[in-house]
């Protein structure tokens, strides 16, 4: 890296925070879907617009990511993919 960006974990939120000039809170929440089960984190790479439609939210994730066994987020993750079909 050429020092530019923050290089996780070794600083801050705030310091990644006043880099990106986001809130310290918004940092946090993009930085909690890494918290995402592996094969869900996976699934959301490979997610496409429909019709110009967003298929899931950064807030949908943001329900998900609030458990942290990776059971229960596959099984919120499977209750808002079903319903989104």
């Amino acid at each position: 890296m050429d020092g530019s960006q923050p290089t996780f974990p070794h600083e801050s939120c705030d310091q990644a925070a006043r880099h990106f000039q986001l809130t310290r809170a918004r940092v946090t929440q993009l930085m909690n879907l890494t918290l995402l089960a592996p094969d869900i984190q996976e699934q959301v790479l490979f997610l496409e617009a429909v019709d110009g439609r967003v298929p899931m939210s950064e807030r949908d994730l943001r329900t998900i990511v609030r458990h942290s066994q990776w059971e229960k987020q596959r099984a919120r993750w499977d209750r808002i993919t079903r319903g989104s079909r």
